[in-house]
């Protein structure tokens, strides 16, 4: 898989409304030349050091080095020269299972879901539901679009917005582009849906089922037609904690030996929507 990766993680966007598609910040900077200079980019990485250890350096924590190497293989109409190459052939240690402290953490990704490879997010937050046989909070998702499928072997530009929620609300958002057209966007009351355990499925109604915590056991319920308005996000429960790091990692549950290979390149951290690359 190849991604164009350009990562809006951000505190509100500058414009209530609906979210851009389309063209963006990234269109005024053609290969995304200058594109470090526009004053809504709080972050660039485009992968043109020299060699790992100095790409590794720039970087707080870096994992599994030897796995990582550059490629002539960039995007079409880039300005660079070169990608970073992940060639993964096992997985990241993370704490799964454990649902975050709002005062401490929250993270949230995007996946390709099971043996499909279907966009969708991967999110731990401070109210995220549990699943089965004891509760455990895995990942949550949203989508569950079996027609949003990767395509393997070309270069993909993926956004995904946050927006960080008032304290004492659930007024918070996420959304992902997959070459900008806008394929999903949550926040308190949108879309509507129903819950099946960890999964918020978009569109339906009927019987949805949560983990009760308390009772340790299901609660089967029933949600109106169409579904029922999602709740939004409380991504923290302390004005301190904000956005603060972008990760980008493969991950593989396969046995050693298996591997999983994913191209990064031109990675954009900003306040505002940036869209696809424009060519050079």
């Amino acid at each position: 898989m190849k991604t164009l990766l350009l990562l809006l993680s951000t505190v509100p966007l500058l414009a209530a409304g609906p979210l851009p598609s389309g063209a963006g910040l990234a269109a005024k900077y053609p290969g995304d030349a200058g594109i470090e200079r526009d004053a809504r980019v709080v972050q660039v990485e485009k992968f043109e050091q020299a060699d790992i250890a100095t790409l590794a350096a720039q970087w707080e924590s870096v994992r599994a080095k030897d796995s990582m190497s550059f490629t002539a293989d960039v995007p079409p109409g880039s300005a660079g020269r070169q990608s970073l190459l992940m060639d993964r052939q096992k997985g990241p240690g993370v704490k799964a299972g454990i649902r975050n402290d709002g005062a401490k953490s929250f993270w949230s990704g995007i996946e390709p879901f099971g043996k499909a490879w279907t966009w969708d997010f991967y999110t731990y937050w401070c109210e995220m539901r549990g699943s089965p046989p004891r509760g455990q909070t895995w990942g949550n998702s949203f989508i569950r679009d079996p027609k949003l499928t990767v395509e393997k072997g070309r270069w993909i530009c993926v956004e995904q917005m946050i927006r960080m929620n008032d304290v004492g609300d659930t007024n918070g958002e996420q959304a992902l582009w997959i070459d900008g057209k806008l394929v999903a966007h949550l926040g308190k009351g949108f879309p509507r849906g129903r819950w099946v355990f960890d999964k918020f499925e978009p569109g339906q109604g009927g019987g949805g089922v949560r983990w009760d915590d308390a009772r340790g056991e299901r609660d089967h319920f029933e949600v109106p037609a169409g579904g029922a308005p999602f709740e939004g996000y409380r991504w923290r429960t302390v004005p301190m904690l904000n956005v603060n790091y972008v990760w980008l990692y493969v991950y593989t549950e396969k046995a050693e030996g298996h591997r999983i290979r994913v191209w990064y390149d031109d990675v954009v951290v900003a306040t505002d929507y940036i869209g696809p690359m424009a060519g050079k």
